[in-house]
Formats: C-alpha cells, sequence, structure tokens
C-alpha cells in the first residue's frame, strides 16, 4: 500500500475546533483578566500618590503612600479594633433582620396574587425613598442605641433583597410548576422543590447588594444617629483633618465588603450551580 494511499485514510482535523486550544484560551483568559485589574491598580495607585503630593493641599488628600502608612497604624491601635467589632456587630445583625424579612416578604409576593397586589406598591414607593431619609424617622420613634442602629442598617439591605426575589418567584417556569402540579406536589411541597430553588440565585444577586449597602448603613447609622463604631472614628477623623486615617479607615470597610460578597459569591456558586 502506498503512502499516499495511507494519508487518504488518515484523520483530518484541519478546519475543525481543537478542544485543547479553546482549553488553552480559557486559561489565559482570567490571567489577561487580573493583568488587566493589576495594571488598572497600579495606574490608580499612581495617580493617588501623584495627586497628594503635586496637586491637592496636604490638609485635605493625603498621598497613597501616607494612607498605607496609617492603615498599618491603625492595624496596631486597640482603638480601632473595638470601633471595628463594634460596627461589624451592628452589621451582622441589620444585615441577618433585613435579608431575613427581604427573602420572606419578597416569596410571598411574587407568589401569592392577593398579597403581592396589596403590598408591592408600598415596597415599590419605599425602595426608591432615601433610606437616610427615615434616619429622623427612626430616632423620633425609637430614639438613640443599638437597635435603632440596626433597624436602619436592616433597610438599607431589605429592598434589593425582597426586590430581586420578588423577581425571581415571578421568572420559575410554568412548565416547572406545571409538572410539580401533575405529580401531586402541594403548594408546600413547590414552594421547597420549585420555586425556593428557582429563587435562590435572584436572591443570592440581591443579598450581594445588600452586604454593600448594609456597609453603607452602619456608617451612615453610626454617622447620624448614635457616634459609635467606625462611623465615630470617621466623625472624629474628619474633624481632625487626619484624612490619611480617614482614608485608612474607608479602605478597610471597603474591603470587608468586598470579602463579604466574595462569600456571597462562592455561596452562590457553590449552591445554585444546577441552574448553569
Amino acid at each position: 500500500m502506498s503512502s499516499s494511499t495511507v494519508d487518504s485514510h488518515a484523520p483530518t482535523t484541519k478546519g475543525k475546533p481543537n478542544p485543547s486550544d479553546s482549553k488553552r484560551a480559557q486559561k489565559k483568559a482570567p490571567r489577561r483578566i487580573r493583568f488587566g485589574l493589576m495594571v488598572g491598580l497600579l495606574i490608580g495607585a499612581v495617580i493617588w500618590e501623584l495627586a497628594g503630593r503635586f496637586y491637592f493641599e496636604p490638609i485635605f488628600f493625603k498621598p497613597l503612600s501616607e494612607v498605607i502608612l496609617a492603615l498599618f497604624n491603625l492595624f496596631t491601635s486597640p482603638v480601632f479594633w473595638n470601633a471595628l467589632a463594634e460596627s461589624l456587630q451592628l452589621f451582622v445583625a441589620g444585615f441577618f433582620i433585613g435579608t431575613f424579612l427581604g427573602l420572606i416578604l419578597g416569596i410571598v409576593i411574587g407568589r401569592i396574587t392577593l398579597i403581592g397586589s396589596a403590598l408591592e406598591s408600598y415596597v415599590t414607593v419605599l425602595y426608591v425613598t432615601p433610606p437616610i431619609a427615615m434616619i429622623p424617622f427612626v430616632l423620633s420613634i425609637l430614639g438613640f442605641g443599638y437597635w435603632p442602629k440596626a433597624i436602619i442598617v436592616s433597610w438599607f439591605v431589605f429592598f434589593p433583597v425582597c426586590i430581586t426575589t420578588i423577581e425571581g418567584v415571578r421568572a420559575v417556569s410554568p412548565r416547572l410548576l406545571e409538572v410539580a402540579r401533575s405529580f401531586g406536589s402541594g403548594e408546600a411541597r413547590t414552594w421547597k422543590d420549585v420555586v425556593i430553588p428557582s429563587t435562590l440565585p435572584f436572591a443570592m444577586s440581591g443579598i450581594r447588594q445588600g452586604v454593600a449597602l448594609g456597609f453603607v448603613g452602619v456608617v451612615a447609622a453610626e454617622f447620624l444617629l448614635d457616634a459609635s463604631g467606625i462611623g465615630l472614628l470617621l466623625r472624629t477623623y474628619s474633624r481632625l483633618y487626619q484624612t490619611d486615617n480617614l482614608f485608612a479607615a474607608v479602605i478597610v470597610m471597603t474591603f470587608l465588603g468586598l470579602s463579604v460578597m466574595a462569600i456571597g459569591r462562592w455561596v452562590e456558586k457553590r449552591f445554585a450551580t444546577w441552574r448553569q
């Protein structure tokens, strides 16, 4: 048999996608994203340093190098850790209250038509109301203290969780509901096996938004209601024009928020992969 005959029967991959090439492309994509992120952060750091050194007045805007030094000083300060622990305690209480109420009410409004038509307009109106505008109202009714601040934080968290949960419940495929009914599932079983699992990715998206807004609520409550925790430190640093300490405390709160959101993203991937 000639070599030409062997070559004619040999399999060819010309014009067909190579699986190894696609895997390499998938590996390169995260590297490019990380590289772009590092370049963007480096450019931002250089701009911050130069602006603080040569453009702004030092009393109003500190360069990044001095902020990093202040950050290390904060980490060695017991006052800062006590304030951070107080703020985190407030965040956890308000976050869980707002998340629990948002999930329950969102599922009920989205699933039960009568209750949804009665309450959804109130949720929408309160959602577009600036939460900070409610602080004087809470202050006039409940006064100062821990729980009024926790209510403000839960207010910030509640609405993104509730709104996304409502959307998730209403996005459940009617075919899934019909299949559940055809197999004799009652309302409670339908909620457990169809509605809640299908709503989970939407709810997790709202919870991640609630994390970010919850930290905003903590600072707002501690700043405007009863000065304590990180809010008290921020107020003190701003009054004393210690902008390096001010930026350092803000950076800590930002990284805490990003860390909690990353945990929420991991939980969503862990428990909602069946929808992919």
